[in-house]
C-alpha cells in the first residue's frame, strides 16, 4: 500500500510575538521521529515561495497563529479547509496573508492535497520581540498533541523508517 506524502508546513515570524508560534510548534515537533513520509518543514514567513509545498502530496498541514487579540491562546483546528475561508473581514486574519496564498492555489496546483490548519489565536504580532504571549505559549502542547492526534492513523500503520530525534 502507498503511504499518503504528508507535509507539515509551520509558518510565521519568530521576531513578530505571536507570529512565531509556528516556529516555535517546529522546534517542539523537531524533537520526535518522524517517518519518511511526513515532512516537517519551517516554511518562516512563507508567501508565494510555498506554492510548491503544496504539490506531489496528499496532504498539507499548515501550523500557524491567527490574530484574535480578544481570545489570545484558543487552539483552532480546521480540517479540509475552504480555500477562502480565511478572509480580512473574518474574526480571525493572518497577518501574513494566508488567505492570499491559499485562494490562489487552485489556479497553480493540480490536484489540490487535502490542506488541514492547526493554529493558536494569538495577543499581536508585535515588531521585533521573540517572546510569545504566555496564552500562546501555553497553548502550544496542546497543538502538537491535537496535531499529532490527526495524524494517528498514518503513523499507526508505518513501519519504515524514521527522521529526527529519537
Amino acid at each position: 500500500m502507498k503511504k499518503s506524502q504528508i507535509r507539515i508546513l509551520c509558518l510565521g515570524n519568530k521576531l513578530h510575538g505571536d507570529d512565531g508560534i509556528g516556529s516555535r510548534v517546529f522546534e517542539e515537533l523537531c524533537h520526535m521521529c518522524w517517518p519518511h513520509h511526513i515532512g516537517l518543514i519551517d516554511a518562516g514567513v512563507g508567501g508565494v515561495a510555498l506554492v510548491p509545498l503544496f504539490s506531489h502530496c496528499d496532504r498539507v498541514i499548515l501550523v500557524d497563529a491567527l490574530l484574535d487579540p480578544k481570545r489570545p491562546g484558543k487552539i483552532v483546528v480546521k480540517q479540509n479547509l475552504d480555500l477562502y475561508e480565511l478572509h480580512e473581514d473574518q474574526p480571525l486574519v493572518h497577518g501574513g496573508r494566508l488567505d492570499a496564498l491559499l485562494s490562489m492555489l487552485p489556479s497553480l496546483i493540480q490536484p489540490l492535497p487535502r490542506i488541514d490548519l492547526f493554529a493558536i489565536t494569538a495577543k499581536d504580532f508585535s515588531n521585533y520581540s521573540n517572546k510569545l504571549s504566555p496564552e500562546a505559549q501555553r497553548a502550544i502542547p496542546e497543538l502538537c498533541e491535537k496535531l499529532l492526534e490527526s495524524l494517528e492513523a498514518d503513523l499507526a500503520q508505518y513501519t519504515g523508517h524514521f527522521v529526527g530525534a529519537s
